[in-house]
This record gives structure tokens, sequence and C-alpha cells, in this order.
């Protein structure tokens, strides 16, 4: 009988401990996975705001089109200024149908003319 009381106190004992460690390895990986979680989309959100910056302060017109519909998702304000159309009506146009068709010599003499009296000194530097 003494063999089997230590026997099932040793069984008891190892339960609570594997109980233990079980508990201590899920709350470890949670924490783990929350900040892994937190910093993924700290930095998703910095490269977005990097996108956004790069995407405004451009010089040149940036179209972004969706590649299997084809449909303007995005555009930049030197993009509306050679469309010659305002930034909410450009996003969600078929970009090769109706879109490129409305690039009118006005508007890219237009565009030109004002991006030219926009920066002075670059094309000083340039030449």
């Amino acid at each position: 009988m003494n063999f089997s009381c230590a026997l099932g106190a040793g069984a008891r004992q190892a339960k609570g401990s594997f109980l233990v460690v079980t508990f201590g390895a899920t709350v470890t990986s949670a924490i783990a996975g929350l900040l892994f979680t937190f910093l993924m989309l700290r930095h998703i959100r910095q490269t977005e705001e990097r996108y956004e910056h790069l995407l405004d302060t451009a010089n040149d017109a940036i179209l972004v089109l969706d590649a299997e519909t084809r449909l303007i998702v995005q555009a930049n304000r030197q993009s509306s200024k050679l469309l010659g159309r305002p930034l909410r009506e450009i996003g969600g146009i078929r970009g090769e149908e109706s879109l490129f068709w409305s690039v009118t010599a006005q508007n890219m003499t237009e565009f030109w003319t004002a991006r030219s009296e926009e920066q002075p000194s670059q094309a000083k530097s340039h030449a």
C-alpha cells in the first residue's frame, strides 16, 4: 500500500507541475503574440504613412491601378492637375478606357505650365 500511495502522490505532483508549466508557456506565448502583432501593426502604419507622404509630395503624376480590374485605386494631386479632374472623380475609373483618353493637349499644356511656375528654382538648377 505504501508504494501505491507514493506512486499516486508522485502522479498528482507531476500533473500539477505539468499544468503550471503548460499554463506558463501559454501565457508567455500569448504575450509574445500580442507584442509581435502590435509591433507589426505599428510597422505597417508607419509604412503606409511614408507611402502616403511620398504619393502626396511627388512632383510627377502617379496613378495606382488594380492589376486585375484595371480600376484606379489611388491618384495624387499632380495626376488631378494633369487630367483636369478632381481627385474624387479619378478613383474607380477604368484606367485605359475613360481616364487616359481624357488627357488632352490643353490639359498637358496647363499641367506643365503650372509645374514650371511652381518650381522655377529647380528648373534653373537642372540647366
